[in-house]
């Protein structure tokens, strides 16, 4: 099934789906339109491999933390895995300061993640 995405930019790379976060101002209701696409990508597009590139955001609101731990526990649920990959240093200090940093697998880029994948 394809999709087409408003708020997410999904590439296939083999089994793995490389999910870009567009460049948006994050609040409360965009955060839930990125968190539904997510949903719909691991439940519609038979999705247990996802990189999420955060290249276009500049920091992580505490609603797009959640939606993020969340992600995560439905892909392990179904076997799978996220990683996170692209994260500006305002980002990754917000992670840190949640004590989220080793919660997340975390790449520097998006060849790094999918390495880590195994490929």
């Amino acid at each position: 099934m394809s999709h087409s995405w408003q708020y997410i930019h999904v590439t296939r790379l083999g089994d793995i789906h490389l999910a870009v976060l567009g460049k948006h101002r994050f609040d409360e209701n965009v955060v839930r339109m990125i968190a539904d696409e997510l949903d719909r990508l691991v439940a519609e597009e038979d999705c247990k491999k996802l990189i999420l590139s955060l290249s276009e955001t500049e920091t992580l609101l505490s609603v797009m933390i959640a939606r993020l731990i969340h992600l995560r526990r439905r892909l392990l649920d179904r076997g799978g895995k996220l990683k996170l990959c692209d994260l500006s240093p305002e980002a990754t200090q917000v992670l840190e300061s949640c004590q989220l940093l080793n919660f997340f697998d975390i790449a520097p880029n998006v060849a790094a993640a999918k390495k880590a994948f195994g490929r």
